[in-house]
């Protein structure tokens, strides 16, 4: 039986990060709190935006402020994506194959739903990933494990079932603290950022669904 594969979305996906980090530089400057790459890296990559903008403001929002500034600042990343959306190189390839394969997939993102939707409508990813869990969903984000955790039990598999492939160090930090082999993707961090996981690669092309659908 071969493993289930879950990816996370921004940056694995989709190299969506450059225009988040435009969008949140942006948003936070209307806030009046700049920041700068080496703080997005440690408080904005692979986490829920509650989390971010507690980082930001130094309190965490409740739940209308949430939403509010949540819709501002995805409205922005949307209309600053929306000319570029595409799916990373090589992996439009690789999910046909791996559907014909009939290797169960699923998505586990710290993103919004709003995104996620945007994201799907685009580009049909719905008949790739009958499993979506996004922000709302958990309760916990990455580096917490109850994501993938929650991925692996909607797909019916046992976590060292599933193969996980992200690029964030909080979310390789999710996938390993719930038992689960990680593939890096190096679209965020360094390569030599990574450490504990199975692979890294750069992008799909330098990835074999051969090597892997059965368990490798």
């Amino acid at each position: 039986m071969p493993r289930a594969w879950i990816f996370d979305m921004d940056g694995v996906l989709v190299d969506t990060n450059p225009f988040h980090k435009q969008a949140w530089t942006a948003y936070a400057k209307q806030l009046g709190h700049p920041v700068t790459d080496n703080w997005m890296a440690r408080h904005i990559y692979g986490k829920m935006n509650r989390d971010a903008l507690t980082s930001l403001l130094g309190t965490t929002p409740d739940d209308a402020q949430l939403a509010t500034h949540t819709l501002a600042k995805e409205s922005l990343f949307i209309e600053l994506y929306k000319p570029h959306v595409a799916l990373v190189p090589g992996l439009s390839v690789l999910l046909n194959e791996a559907l014909a394969k009939g290797i169960p997939m699923a998505v586990a993102t710290s993103a919004p739903r709003m995104n996620v939707q945007f994201i799907f409508r685009e580009l049909g990813l719905g008949k790739y990933f009958p499993v979506v869990i996004d922000e709302e969903m958990v309760t916990r984000g990455k580096p917490d494990p109850e994501i993938y955790l929650k991925a692996a039990k909607a797909l019916n598999r046992q976590p060292e079932e599933c193969l996980v492939f992200e690029d964030s160090l909080s979310g390789v930090q999710a996938g390993l603290a719930a038992g689960m082999p990680v593939v890096a993707v190096a679209t965020t961090h360094k390569a030599y950022e990574f450490s504990e996981v199975e692979l890294v690669i750069k992008d799909f092309r330098d990835f074999s669904l051969e090597d892997w659908w059965n368990g490798k």
